[in-house]
């Protein structure tokens, strides 16, 4: 397996089932550096995280985790192992509510314009995806070198942020994740879903794979 860096943003208090995760992971010989931001904003506090992994991390992918996501070891094992030199972005899956789709939903956007996201069953196989959240999701370091090449003029931040996307609305602002994820396609790079990791997600109630199984969605 290859080496990482874990990063997580934050605004001053973080799950215990997280702080358990976090524990287990920086414990692994293959993390070189545990990477925090903590502010108001997010797609800042990605980019401040992403530079610290450019400059101070030596380590071959940066883990992007929220805090209230929870992991073992093997996820994280897993996640990188189905990277690869084509699939350089790769995502854990873990689920969301939405009131606009009335339930659970996968953090992976099957289409941008109109939004959708993926259907997800127990025999999809890591798969080809518009976007993703970055709840636990891995960003090799030749991504984000690239994007920083490619930045226009003196973009100090060019990999997060909220760029503009024609919806049935009208124009709006993507969120910081979706951004980076279109950004990252600009530059050559498609991100994956790998259906294998599914890890707990603890809003109101805990959406752990368990929660899946009962809902006949794995």
């Amino acid at each position: 397996m290859q080496s990482f860096s874990l990063g997580y943003i934050h605004n001053g208090a973080v799950r215990a089932e997280f702080c358990a995760s976090l524990v287990e992971a920086v414990r692994m010989p293959q993390c070189r550096r545990a990477l925090s931001a903590c502010g108001l904003y997010l797609h800042s506090n990605r980019n401040l995280v992403v530079k610290e992994f450019l400059s101070k991390s030596d380590a071959e992918w940066l883990l992007f985790v929220d805090t209230d996501i929870g992991f073992a070891p093997e996820h994280i094992e897993i996640l990188l192992t189905s990277g690869s030199a084509e699939r350089r972005i790769v995502a854990g899956l873990y689920f969301v509510h939405s009131r606009l789709f009335g339930g659970l939903v996968p953090y992976w956007y099957e289409t941008l314009v109109p939004p959708t996201f993926c259907n997800v069953t127990a025999s999809t196989l890591t798969k080809e995806v518009v976007a993703c959240g970055m709840g636990f999701t891995a960003i090799h370091i030749s991504v984000l070198t690239e994007m920083w090449k490619r930045r226009a003029g003196d973009d100090p931040a060019p990999w997060f942020g909220h760029d503009h996307v024609p919806t049935l609305a009208g124009v709006l602002e993507a969120p910081e994740d979706v951004t980076f994820c279109m950004r990252a396609k600009e530059a050559g790079f498609a991100t994956y879903g790998v259906p294998a990791v599914a890890v707990d997600h603890y809003k109101t109630i805990a959406v752990t794979p368990a929660v899946y199984e009962k809902l006949a969605v794995l």
